[in-house]
């Protein structure tokens, strides 16, 4: 693999300026991809590898406290381990806010601290309380007028106008096919949404694109969003193609940092010693490497 040469500090400095990037970026030609990122260090990663933005995965935040994705963590956890992704990388991150907040009041407080905290953008999914994790099964769908109003709410309580509010739609999850998706979109814009996460769990990219071409019909002014995370073989150019503005790599840094640690554990409880996995693993230089010792000693 092609290591990359690590940029100066100050290049990871907070952006002042994350959502009015990530609007550009929406704004101009070509995909967006965006690392999907569980820690500051899997952010650092997407940056120096060249990814345009961040997703600060729910998955891979509960996933690292060791807790299930079903809305367990606080605002507070999410919030701060996105702010840790955000002062990671010099890249805007959109953070994964599960299924928002019932409650206005909440809402308009998810929304003024995200925002306030420079992350770009929070997405929202029309999931009732408490959520589930999207493959775990289950029809656990939103009222598609309810979530409407946490869209607007949601919209109503930010201060800046580059900040970003995408809906995530799960009709496709749960089988109700592309007329529910459809309609579920159409309210969630004019509700204020700036994008639509168009979620699918099948093998191909099939869903997504008959979504796509319909959706361009009446409202290519919004972008589209898509999670590969069942239909791999649709690359990020593939996806473009059809209409998709936005690729996020949700989940799979945090699944391959579960293989490396168990086949590693698992080797060093066998054999007495970390000997056999010395040649496997990243030498500790390229750990300096990615944290920028060289910054910090030569200052």
């Amino acid at each position: 693999m092609t290591q990359t040469t690590p940029r100066a500090l100050t290049s990871v400095a907070r952006s002042h300026d994350a959502a009015a990037r990530l609007r550009e970026l929406l704004a101009r030609t070509g995909v967006v991809r965006a690392l999907g990122a569980h820690d500051a260090m899997s952010a650092r990663l997407g940056e120096l590898y060249g990814f345009e933005a961040l997703w600060a995965s729910g998955l891979g935040i509960s996933s690292v406290n060791a807790l299930p994705d079903v809305g367990l963590l606080s605002l507070t956890e999410l919030l701060d381990a996105a702010v840790r992704m955000r002062k990671a990388a010099g890249i805007p991150v959109i953070a994964d806010c599960d299924s928002g907040a019932e409650d206005p009041n909440l809402m308009r407080r998810v929304v003024r601290e995200y925002e306030d905290a420079g992350v770009a953008a929070i997405c929202i999914e029309d999931k009732q309380h408490p959520k589930r994790n999207s493959f775990r099964g289950g029809n656990q769908l939103c009222d598609r007028e309810l979530f409407g109003t946490r869209i607007a709410h949601a919209k109503a309580a930010q201060r800046t106008t580059d900040f970003c509010v995408i809906a995530r739609l799960e009709s496709f999850i749960v089988g109700l096919g592309v007329e529910d998706a459809l309609c579920r979109a159409h309210t969630y814009v004019d509700a204020g949404a700036d994008a639509i996460l168009v979620h699918s769990k099948q093998g191909t990219a099939a869903e997504i694109a008959e979504f796509s071409a319909r959706w361009a019909i009446t409202r290519n002014d919004i972008p589209l969003v898509a999670v590969p995370t069942t239909y791999p073989g649709a690359s990020a150019d593939e996806l473009a193609g059809i209409g998709i503005k936005v690729v996020i790599y949700a989940n799979q840094l945090l699944r391959a940092a579960l293989r490396a640690m168990d086949e590693t554990i698992a080797s060093i409880a066998a054999m007495g010693s970390s000997l056999p996995v010395e040649g496997t693993i990243a030498p500790l230089d390229r750990l300096f490497e990615v944290l920028y010792y060289d910054s910090v000693e030569n200052a």
